[in-house]
């Protein structure tokens, strides 16, 4: 197997790893692992260091091999590389020369989860009938938000969480997904609600510990989540939420809030607050990479019962692994309420959404 670090003088793979049982807390994608070589200093011993390369398929050297005098040919290069499960990069003059960039993929798979269960009681009577996130806003159904936003930021394989007793209708909406722009479109389905972590639980082989951006679908957007998304594609490791500019404090203490430290930096997310941290609230779009699948089952249920996603955000924020977008134009909870709906309602009829 070729050391790519050894043909093009520097790191040349890294390779990402969910976090083993045992002491761990912060997860195996901090650290860097290259072929021959090893950044070890999150792993505590050798078995564990082998558990973490073995799960990965990779040669562990002893002791690098010697390097090589002279450039490599192409033709044995890129078998090499192909073996390696990464693509070759600056291929020059014949041999795989110094790369502008490490050669490091820093575009990241996404698959999309829209979270469209729950009981919709803070819209009842409407949702006596229907599940919220089939109600109208404007001239199409709630959810069909959601979907535009994800597929207009290039996210193709989406799944969509329901339960209840009218999960059967996102089907009859929806079909296959093509002719809403969905390449792939799997349905899961949440028996009793549980609150929005479990409900992400339900899309575990879905994502498949790939890159995921999780969309709450009564959430609507007056702007393209188009940059997010790339942002977060080009994040290693770690996880991303949005948030939006509140300046009413009441609004506030109904909503997710985030503090921050003098440089702006995340310190944790309060549900609810009775005095609020900031100005912002935390919307209803959080990014993850494949760590969450080991967060989620620590999770305690909160005193409403339920697996607080706030749980989940705080758990990457104590680990600095949490970025933040701040959007701009509207954003709106149709959820929240009556009158909240009914204000997304009025705003998206005259203005339109995710542009």
């Amino acid at each position: 197997m070729l050391d790519l670090e050894q043909v093009v003088r520097r790191p040349a793979l890294r390779m990402q790893a969910a976090s083993l049982a045992g002491d761990h807390e912060r997860p195996f994608v901090h650290g860097d692992l290259y072929v021959g070589r090893v950044d070890a200093g999150e792993v505590d011993d050798d078995a564990q260091l082998v558990r973490l390369l073995g799960s990965h398929h990779v040669d562990v050297w002893a002791e690098a091999p010697p390097r090589h005098a002279e450039p490599r040919a192409v033709p044995e290069l890129v078998e090499d590389v192909l073996e390696l499960g990464v693509e070759p990069a600056d291929v020059v003059a014949g041999h795989l020369g110094k790369p502008s960039q490490p050669l490091v993929s820093s575009i990241c798979w996404v698959k999309g989860v829209v979270l469209a269960g729950g009981t919709g009681s803070r819209l009842d009577p409407l949702t006596r009938i229907t599940n919220k996130h089939l109600l109208p806003i404007s001239d199409r159904p709630m959810i069909e938000f959601a979907i535009e936003a994800l597929v207009g930021a290039g996210v193709p394989e989406i799944m969509i969480v329901t339960g209840g007793t009218h999960a059967g209708e996102f089907l009859r909406l929806f079909g296959n997904g093509h002719a809403h722009g969905i390449d792939t479109l799997v349905f899961g389905y949440q028996e009793q609600p549980g609150g929005i972590a479990e409900a992400l639980g339900l899309a575990e082989n879905f994502v498949d510990r790939e890159h995921c951006v999780v969309m709450l679908a009564d959430n609507v957007f007056e702007r393209s989540l188009r940059e997010a998304v790339e942002r977060f594609r080009g994040q290693e490791y770690g996880a991303r939420i949005l948030l939006a500019r509140e300046d009413d404090p009441e609004h506030l203490r109904h909503l997710g809030v985030p503090e921050l430290d003098g440089d702006g930096r995340l310190v944790r997310v309060v549900e609810k607050p009775a005095d609020p941290p900031s100005e912002y609230a935390v919307t209803g779009v959080y990014f993850y990479d494949g760590a969450v699948w080991d967060v989620l089952p620590r999770l305690q249920p909160s005193g409403r019962g339920e697996l607080e996603i706030s749980d989940v955000n705080n758990w990457y924020i104590e680990r600095s692994a949490m970025e933040y977008d701040v959007i701009e134009g509207f954003w709106g909870d149709a959820g929240e309420s009556i009158d909240v709906y009914y204000a997304v309602n009025d705003f998206v009829r005259k203005n339109g959404a995710n542009k």
